[in-house]
């Protein structure tokens, strides 16, 4: 079988290898991983450690049709902004997905705040309505 799909055990966190500081800058984009289907899709930010006053996260999602993000079709599908959230707090958010490649964005700010550990998770609608996760932008946790 030719690849795996993103999801349950097999997930890909799509902040993997990411720094997500205000020291970092903005806009740290991280690696580009094939997401194996078109349709609804829910992104879930989960924030595992922070550090600083009042951090504040940002993480896009971006689709693309070529892995390196290069060419002049790069799309925004939505983004997901948290406001010093706690450890553990789960973040989702819902959009299409039409592109055959997505990556996070992700920027922090507020005074030399950090979340590390964080993950992004793709979720496509068969697995949401299984794990019954709430498609808003809210607070899951």
């Amino acid at each position: 079988m030719a690849g795996t799909f993103v999801r349950d055990a097999l997930q890909d966190d799509l902040l993997d290898g990411v720094t997500i500081t205000t020291a970092a800058g903005a806009n740290q984009a991280g690696t580009a991983h094939e997401i194996g289907w078109s349709g609804p899709t829910q992104f879930e930010l989960t924030t595992a450690g922070k550090a600083g006053t009042s951090p504040v996260i940002t993480v896009k999602i971006q689709g693309c049709e070529t892995s390196d993000f290069s060419t002049d079709d790069v799309v925004t599908l939505g983004s997901v902004t948290g406001t010093d959230l706690a450890n553990g707090s789960v973040l989702a958010f819902q959009t299409y997905v039409n592109s055959k490649y997505v990556r996070t964005v992700s920027t922090v700010t507020g005074s030399s705040g950090a979340y590390t550990g964080s993950t992004v998770y793709p979720v496509p609608f068969a697995d949401r309505v299984v794990r019954g996760a709430s498609p808003t932008a809210a607070e899951l946790a």
